[in-house]
């Protein structure tokens, strides 16, 4: 019984030690908050690697992308250039005669090309710090000396520089025209036929209907430019054979002179500001329904006969006609 009891005691002494490994167990939670703080530093550089940088950018391309579509719908300036130093204020040149200066020298330096189209009134405005009037007084004035030229609407351009003055008090033709220019005339011929004449055609030339016209269409050149279309009509029976001349190579005046006997003597013409038709257009080398000249002239002999009408497409940015007054 003793040993039994002794035995009894010292199991319930083991029974109530053993909830001290409670203790240790208990010493876990503690640990475990030593590891936390441990990890912590570990799992701290979190915040500052957060995406926040990284999605920051965001912002800045949205507003790149507007600012793209605003540049877009805008489109880039005419040109780039700048025009020079400010300008001179205080000076005795006036405000209008320095920006015209400024484009004129632009223009002389290849930054404006011909047919390219300046900067608005209100563009130049700005950037000069004037106002719109005094623009206007530059561009006006280089309208005038034929530097630019303004299509309606669309906006001024640079006028290419091979103007071709005709003086009107003269009979002359194309090739003696261009020559006199210091320039090299040459045509190409886009139809050369004989054509029963129309009721309009034979009253022009106090003829039958019946009667049969040459109708010579040529592309007229300047130093290989095209500047004019023009078709000539002639009565058959007073130039045989004028088709199988050289009409590209030849004045037709110097052909009609020579082979034929015919000299012009005078000449009636109408002239009228008009748009191109596309075939037009593309004759003459334009990008777009450009103002154009288109002159009918009927030329007569010494002896008064009509020998020739004439109907013509001319440039009208390169070919200017002039009428002196006495």
């Amino acid at each position: 019984m003793t040993g039994t009891r002794a035995l009894r005691q010292r199991a319930s002494t083991v029974s109530a030690t053993a909830p001290a490994p409670a203790p240790v167990s208990a010493s876990a939670p503690a640990s475990a908050p030593a590891s936390a703080p441990a990890s912590a530093p570990a799992s701290a550089p979190a915040p500052a690697t957060a995406p926040a940088p990284v999605s920051a950018p965001a912002p800045a391309t949205a507003h790149s992308m507007a600012a793209a579509a605003t540049a877009a719908v805008a489109g880039p300036p005419p040109i780039a250039a700048p025009f020079g130093a400010p300008l001179d204020r205080e000076g005795p040149t006036p405000i209008f005669a320095q920006i015209r200066a400024r484009l004129e020298e632009a223009i002389g330096a290849g930054e404006l090309v011909p047919h390219q189209r300046i900067p608005s009134e209100r563009q130049l405005s700005d950037r000069f710090g004037v106002s719109r009037m005094t623009v206007r007084q530059a561009l006006d004035a280089l309208i005038h000396d034929r530097l630019l030229y303004s299509l309606p609407g669309k906006g001024t351009f640079v006028a290419d520089r091979k103007i071709i003055e005709q003086p009107l008090a003269h009979l002359t033709s194309f090739t003696q025209d261009i020559r006199a220019r210091g320039m090299r005339p040459s045509s190409r011929l886009l139809a050369g036929r004989i054509v029963q004449a129309s009721f309009e055609m034979a009253r022009l030339f106090d003829l039958a209907p019946t009667v049969e016209i040459v109708q010579v269409t040529r592309l007229r050149l300047a130093d290989d430019e095209p500047l004019a279309i023009e078709a000539v009509h002639i009565p058959s029976a007073l130039v045989p054979g004028l088709l199988a001349r050289d009409l590209e190579r030849e004045s037709l005046y110097t052909i009609l002179g020579r082979d034929y006997g015919i000299v012009l003597a005078s000449a009636r013409q109408t002239i009228e500001a008009a748009e191109p038709t596309v075939e037009e257009q593309r004759h003459l080398g334009l990008d777009g329904p450009r103002p154009v000249l288109r002159i009918s002239r009927l030329t007569s002999d010494a002896n008064g006969r009509t020998v020739e009408y004439v109907r013509s497409v001319y440039r009208g940015d390169r070919y200017h006609l002039t009428v002196e007054l006495r």
